[in-house]
């Protein structure tokens, strides 16, 4: 049995219109380019109004909210790679803004923490975040932002597994 031959342009042109409106309507499409535009602008904002960039300030971030850490811990709850995050950690270690510090029950461990100047940045860090944060959900309600902030707990925890 011999399949049935399909014009080639047809078949293009029903692929492209099926294929533009899933992936116009994909959720995951759509968390992407939030997340790329969202970057684009944190880039700028970190730098300006901290003098660190992206990857630092959210280093930084990190370990002021939730540490003291290692660094493991650190890339697992920065989102970032492990060899992004000890770069990351280097550059803020060398800029004294964090210090490393052995384990009292591992000698092997060490765990980051922030120094003086580190917690005053993180300060400076933290309000970069409020007035991007701010900035980026001013088109949403309150209810909206809530519920915004519910649906994405929800999504994290259960693509954290």
């Amino acid at each position: 049995m011999r399949p049935q031959r399909v014009e080639v342009d047809s078949l293009m042109n029903t692929r492209k219109k099926r294929a533009d409106v899933e992936l116009g309507d994909a959720l995951t499409y759509k968390l992407y380019r939030v997340h790329k535009q969202i970057d684009r602008i944190s880039q700028t904002s970190y730098l300006e109004g901290s003098g660190l960039p992206l990857s630092e300030g959210r280093c930084l971030a990190t370990i002021g909210t939730f540490g003291p850490f290692t660094l493991r811990e650190l890339a697992e709850r920065a989102n970032l790679h492990a060899g992004q995050a000890s770069r990351a950690a280097q550059k803020l270690f060398d800029k004294g803004l964090i210090t490393k510090v052995q384990s009292a029950s591992d000698a092997r461990e060490l765990r980051i923490t922030l120094t003086e100047k580190g917690t005053t940045i993180w300060h400076k860090v933290m309000g970069v975040i409020h007035d991007h944060n701010t900035s980026v959900f001013a088109c949403l309600s309150d209810a909206e932002r809530d519920a915004l902030s519910t649906i994405l707990s929800k999504v994290i925890d259960a693509t954290a597994r």
